[in-house]
């Protein structure tokens, strides 16, 4: 499918201009009537097939080791627990099925971002989240029963899932969830086709009405600042002048030679920058992931490339 087409089909009924200037990174958005849309994607089967199969199994699966205690996990013993109620999650899931692996290299590229899918089949027995945030967008596509959620009118400004940034990020999840728990925007039931979109920073929560609900979320990770300072860095690096130590302060004893180091390191970033240095760094950057994007699915399933 062509990647602006598979965008439209996520969004419908919005149009893709109305969802850029009314939704992204502003609220979210739930999209409603559409029950193809999840068609021929992922079934309950060949995502616990799909578990079983190490020759597949990217990312990283999480289970209640509790209730699961099997290595190798065997489609049997998947079966057994999630009829049970439990809940189990692919995070990173890429290779769970071609036609998931076609989705979002078609949303990597519409959205010129890295986009991956987390698959979770959840039931009554557990929630294996209660009310958080995501660090990126999240379009999430109900597949299989139905399940509610429980949007937060509390939202974090912009979090990263960034090492610096860790700190901030965790004080702002657990300092601010009793209140996003009490301050609900809105709660909605997505059925098969059914999709909600989250911006960033949006508190949520979900749990399945029916014994058993499957879905996915596509993260979305566009470019952002700190791509472009990690860019900076990477090409700074490479003049001989960022990789020279201060002067020590046995000799710089009213700092003078420190400020005037920093300021030529200041100049010198100027200099990258006007020269154009930078702003290739972004747009090779930029082109690896569309190339990644690209090799998604022959990579994987090379014998259902196209």
């Amino acid at each position: 499918m062509i990647p602006a087409a598979r965008l439209a089909e996520f969004l419908a009924p919005l149009t893709v201009s109305e969802f850029f200037a009314d939704y992204y990174e502003q609220k979210p958005a739930v999209m409603t009537g559409y029950p193809d849309r999840a068609r021929g994607l992922l079934d309950l089967d060949r995502f616990l097939a799909a578990i079983a199969s190490p020759g597949k199994r990217q990312g990283k699966v999480q289970a209640d080791i509790e209730h699961l205690r099997c290595e190798p996990l065997t489609l049997e013993a998947l079966r057994s627990y999630v009829a049970a109620g439990h809940p189990i999650l692919w995070n990173g899931a890429r290779g769970v099925t071609p036609e998931i692996d076609d989705c979002l290299g078609d949303l990597a590229r519409a959205l010129d971002a890295r986009v991956w899918p987390n698959v979770y089949s959840t039931g009554r027995e557990d929630s294996p989240f209660g009310m958080h945030f995501d660090a990126h967008e999240v379009l999430a596509l109900q597949v299989e029963g139905r399940k509610e959620w429980a949007i937060s009118s509390v939202r974090a400004d912009r979090p990263l899932d960034a090492p610096p940034y860790k700190t901030d990020f965790l004080a702002e999840l657990h300092g601010r969830r009793d209140e996003a728990e009490r301050e609900i925007l809105m709660t909605q039931v997505l059925g098969p086709g059914d999709v909600l979109y989250l911006p960033r920073g949006q508190f949520h929560s979900a749990v399945a009405l029916d014994s058993r609900s499957l879905h996915v979320t596509f993260g979305i990770e566009p470019l952002t600042g700190y791509d472009v300072l990690e860019t900076l860095v990477r090409v700074a690096l490479k003049h001989r002048d960022f990789r020279a130590f201060f002067p020590p302060a046995s000799i710089d004893l009213d700092g003078r030679q420190n400020r005037d180091h920093l300021a030529a390191l200041a100049e010198r970033i100027v200099q990258l920058i006007q020269s154009g240095a930078l702003d290739a760094g972004v747009r090779a950057l930029q082109e690896q992931r569309r190339e990644a994007a690209k090799r998604l699915i022959s990579d994987q399933f090379p014998a259902q490339s196209h």
